[in-house]
């Protein structure tokens, strides 16, 4: 009988939580087995079975010992062109390692970016989870999103997304270097925009506010065509990048 694609699936995360089971510190084992299978948990049959376990195994532990240590704010970002000999594990692709705090937007800003350099993106494996780190940022706890935990416990939790994308092969280092200082840029400005969304959403309410209470000199069915469409920005229907007030005044002889 065949296997179904979700039980190829799970014989192969299957395989690489057996090595992991082989070459982890048992101290260090029950972590590792559970983030590899939230890592691996949307990476379909396919593209597991096109790398072998020890390969996937090498990209779970790599990415695990570099988001090892990170500060809430900081964006972590890497690009590698794995090989046995330097790597200890190899892929056929450049490698993408990002760890960052997690809000909207991360995966299309990244791929646009990865985009725009021209480069053919090959996978993406994109985990979100909940995160204890210590005062200088080493990694304590690590588990699925969906156990965030409830209550006072949440305060020592943040949600982190973990993205590991794979890319055409860059031989070149500045090429590398070139990509990776692309991504942080774009990535800041994410921050940037997420940080200020609730401080924009506030200000287009109040001006909507605004417009509700002024007596101008419009059509009674302009003015509420105008009010429906500042609810309908404020209802999640644009994304908020900036905010700008004029002031508007009447010049002599401007005809207004």
């Amino acid at each position: 009988m065949t296997a179904t694609p979700a039980a190829l699936q799970r014989e192969r995360i299957d395989a690489v939580l057996a090595l992991v089971a082989e070459r982890i510190a048992a101290a260090q084992r029950p972590a590792v087995e559970a983030f590899g299978r939230e890592y691996f948990r949307r990476l379909d049959a396919e593209d597991l079975g096109a790398r072998t376990p020890e390969d996937l195994l090498g990209a779970l532990l790599s990415h695990w010992q570099f988001g090892a240590k990170r500060q809430p704010g900081q964006t972590l970002v890497r690009v590698l062109s794995p090989t046995v000999a330097d790597n200890g594990w190899a892929s056929r692709h450049s490698v993408i390692d990002i760890v960052n705090d997690d809000m909207p937007f991360l995966v299309d800003t990244t791929t646009m970016e990865i985009n725009r350099q021209g480069l053919t993106l090959h996978l993406i494996v994109h985990p979100i989870f909940a995160v204890e780190r210590d005062a200088k940022g080493q990694l304590q706890s690590i588990k699925p999103r969906s156990e965030t935990p409830a209550g006072p416990a949440a305060a020592d939790a943040s949600r982190e997304s973990w993205m590991h994308i794979e890319v055409d092969r860059l031989v070149d280092p500045a090429q590398r270097a070139e990509l990776v200082a692309g991504i942080e840029r774009v990535l800041a400005d994410v921050r940037a925009a997420v940080q200020d969304w609730q401080a924009m959403t506030t200000q287009l309410r109040q001006a909507t506010t605004e417009l509700e209470a002024a007596a101008v000199p419009l059509p009674a069915a302009q003015k509420e065509e105008s009010l429906a469409f500042l609810r309908w920005l404020a209802d999640d229907h644009m994304t908020l990048l900036g905010y700008r007030c004029h002031d508007l005044v009447s010049i002599e002889g401007g005809g207004g």
